[in-house]
């Protein structure tokens, strides 16, 4: 059972908490390379500085995935798969084109399930917070706006 939040951060964002007058960011295992190769990340010394500070640093992060970055490979996955119940965001691309963004617990497995039904060349994955997966994914398809994920909401 995780541990309660202080009660002062009871009020926060998941991962932000206040200290020395000042909001901050806990950034997830795995991630510290698109925070500055930081643990825990300054936002802010107000609310409203440190809501745009992630918001403009959750903007640069969608932007920074790209074709050629070698986010994670099959033994990080399994080993994040180990440590605890995590959730993770997979990219697909077709050449130089993202093409679908989506989330799983288990990543090649459903990567490999979209072979019957998606063109696509090549794949990046990141782990992320289960918490924070659901919103990640709506950002970087908001972002990025691939084919097959449009595709999709299009059909609906």
């Amino acid at each position: 059972m995780p541990r309660r939040r202080n009660q002062e951060n009871e009020h926060l964002p998941y991962r932000w908490r206040r200290i020395h007058g000042a909001y901050y960011y806990r950034v997830p295992v795995g991630q510290e390379s698109f925070w500055d190769f930081k643990q825990q990340y300054r936002l802010g010394s107000t609310f409203a500085e440190a809501t745009a500070a992630f918001e403009r640093r959750m903007d640069n992060l969608s932007a920074r995935i790209s074709p050629d970055d070698k986010l994670m490979n099959i033994e990080d996955i399994e080993r994040y798969r180990q440590k605890d119940s995590g959730a993770f965001i997979y990219f697909l691309w077709d050449g130089p084109d993202l093409v679908y963004i989506g989330k799983s617990a288990s990543p090649p497995a459903r990567i490999r399930s979209h072979r019957l039904d998606k063109q696509f060349s090549h794949y990046a994955v990141i782990s992320v917070d289960p918490e924070d997966a659901d919103r990640l994914e709506a950002l970087y398809i908001a972002r990025h706006k691939p084919r097959y994920n449009l595709d999709f909401l299009n059909a609906k």
